[in-house]
């Protein structure tokens, strides 16, 4: 009697074994993170209504400067709880910095401002994650240009995914199911190899092994078959997904302010046609002298070189001015006092000869030769 408990107890611990390679092996997959590439579109103007709310307001040279930035890759993750996130590549990180990420579906009109993360930093690129509502929406971004001196508006969008990674940073878990079935039959084939291998001989237990290494390399096989199909519906069902974003704490939805447009038709034009090395613009590229600096007027923006060289000769021109009629009004003052003080002399030598002063104007004095006209 003991002896067939034994026999049955030795088989529900194998039983409990197995249920616990399955339950580990289902819960794998169903909290497996998801990992995509797509392809990233920077936009100077948003990508559906067509606004514009950069304030240079100028989609010639803006399209040809987000082009430029926005690197064509990006990476789309989906975590355990479902949540998308988006991980953008800018290029030019070393001149730009005070990054800003508003997102939205395509269609709404309102905005979500989010967090980001910079998962990377190469100096001269630059990559940003940040919670998006699906893959199919618009992202709004914004940073600081050091070489403009402003901010600058622009938008980005998301088209073709397809399952896998580049050399973006991903922060999911992405355990996947083919790799998690074929673990789970090889260990319960290895598991039933080594019961039968205690009742049969060495012989039957090397072919029993061999066996169940050929039927799980063929279930790995037809599974990464499967896989690759799946993934690509998953893709697709993933740019129609949308999830809640958490917007950013202390922040509204809310519609950006939009510049009115200049109704010209501009056509696109490189930064490196503009003779800059570092391929972006300045103020004067975009003539919006009264733009807003980071949230601050243009009048609050630092001097240049040139602003300051002027300013110091206006300076010095306005303080020689100052100093010659100052100098000139002191003259004057003295060449009268000079003149008052002569005539006051002459007015004085006359009283002295009986001549009164005011009498010379209208008396005439002739001087008649006299009649002496030798002394002996």
């Amino acid at each position: 009697m003991q002896s067939i408990y034994k026999k049955i107890f030795g088989k529900l611990s194998i039983l409990a074994f197995i249920l616990a390679i399955c339950l580990h092996m289902f819960t794998g997959i169903s909290f497996a993170g998801e990992v995509y590439t797509a392809n990233a579109h920077g936009h100077y103007s948003h990508p559906v209504t067509g606004t514009i709310e950069d304030p240079g307001n100028n989609p010639g040279i803006g399209e040809g400067m987000v082009s430029n930035t926005v690197f064509g890759t990006a990476l789309i993750e989906k975590d355990d709880d479902g949540k998308l996130y988006a991980t953008v590549r800018y290029n030019l990180r070393d001149k730009i910095s005070k990054f800003t990420f508003n997102v939205q579906n395509k269609g709404d009109n309102g905005w979500t401002e989010v967090s980001y993360q910079e998962t990377q930093n190469a100096v001269t690129t630059g990559d940003f994650r940040f919670e998006i509502p699906s893959a199919d929406c618009v992202v709004r971004a914004t940073f600081f240009v050091g070489p403009m001196s402003r901010s600058v508006v622009f938008y980005i969008d998301f088209d073709d995914l397809q399952a896998g990674n580049t050399d973006f940073k991903a922060l999911v878990s992405t355990n996947s199911s083919s790799q998690s079935s074929a673990g789970g039959e090889s260990n319960s084939s290895s598991q039933s190899s080594s019961n039968n291998g205690s009742n049969t001989s060495n012989n039957t237990s090397s072919d029993t092994r061999t066996s169940s290494n050929t039927s799980s390399n063929s279930s790995s096989n037809s599974a990464s078959k499967t896989g690759g199909t799946s993934s690509h519906d998953k893709a697709k069902a993933l740019m129609n997904s949308a999830n809640k974003v958490t917007p950013k704490a202390g922040t509204t939805n809310g519609n950006g302010v939009v510049p009115p447009s200049n109704g010209e038709d501009d056509k696109k034009i490189n930064q490196g046609d503009l003779g800059y090395d570092h391929g972006l613009l300045t103020n004067k590229d975009f003539g919006d002298s009264k733009t807003l600096m980071d949230g601050r007027d243009s009048k609050d923006a630092p001097w240049g070189i040139v602003t300051k060289v002027l300013f110091t000769v206006i300076v010095v021109l306005v303080a020689v001015v100052l100093a010659v009629l100052i100098f000139g009004a002191l003259a004057l003052v003295l060449g009268f006092n000079y003149i008052k003080r002569k005539n006051d002399s002459i007015s004085d030598s006359l009283d002295s000869q009986g001549f009164e002063f005011d009498e010379l104007e209208d008396r005439e004095i002739l001087c008649e030769p006299s009649e002496v006209t030798s002394y002996e």
